[in-house]
């Protein structure tokens, strides 16, 4: 009779013992909340790949993607399939001193100035070359009543430091005029424009030019 009461007894006492370690582990997966976690305790190693999803990210807290200054300045300038594509927004007054560089590249300074002739507010798009045995062309569409397209190049290589500047404008005014310019250099570099010029009539910054240059 001893021994029979001896083996219910740690018969009971093991199922007991383990409904106490099932409600343990019950109780613990119910109970702990963030509270009970430490700080740091939760590691990378403990989360699951791609368990953390867009919704439970807190944007703002996240460094800068490596190389996301591309995008970040791609307003202004960034490259696209091989090309760099700069942004032209550019506002100018008249006056000594004033020119303003818009690109300046590949061998090619393009160049706009603002200055008072005859009375009247001029836009200027000059382009110089530094490398010897380029070439350029520009086509401007003017607003003048009647005109048409204006075209200008300097071929068969001749455009570069001993050409001087090259009018993008063709002679036009520049007050409300789009053009289209390219140019190429015996290395292979491209340069394209699309650039629309204006006389806005303010009397700070009288001249204005906005488009794109792309470059290869």
């Amino acid at each position: 009779m001893p021994t029979s009461i001896t083996v219910r007894y740690s018969a009971v006492a093991s199922t007991l013992a383990l409904l106490v370690a099932l409600g343990g582990t019950s109780y613990a997966a119910v109970k702990i909340g963030t509270e009970d976690l430490k700080k740091d305790a939760v590691t990378g190693a403990k989360i699951k790949n791609d368990a953390v999803t867009g919704a439970d990210v807190k944007e703002n807290t996240l460094a800068e993607v490596r190389n996301a200054d591309t995008a970040r300045y791609a307003s202004d300038a960034g490259t696209v399939g091989g090309l760099t594509v700069r942004a032209v927004n550019e506002l100018l007054g008249t006056g000594p001193g004033r020119p303003r560089f818009l690109y300046s590249s590949t061998g090619l300074d393009v160049e706009l100035r603002c200055t008072v002739t005859g009375g009247g507010t001029r836009v200027g798009l000059l382009a110089t070359s530094s490398r010897a045995g380029s070439r350029i062309t520009s086509v401007v569409l003017s607003d003048t009543p009647g005109a048409t397209p204006l075209e200008s190049d300097v071929e068969n290589g001749s455009f570069g430091p001993l050409a001087g500047e090259f009018d993008l404008l063709v002679g036009d005014d520049g007050d409300l005029a789009q053009l289209t310019f390219t140019y190429g250099d015996p290395s292979g570099a491209v340069v394209q424009g699309t650039l629309m010029t204006d006389v806005t009539g303010s009397a700070i910054d009288p001249c204005s030019v906005s488009g794109f240059i792309t470059a290869r």
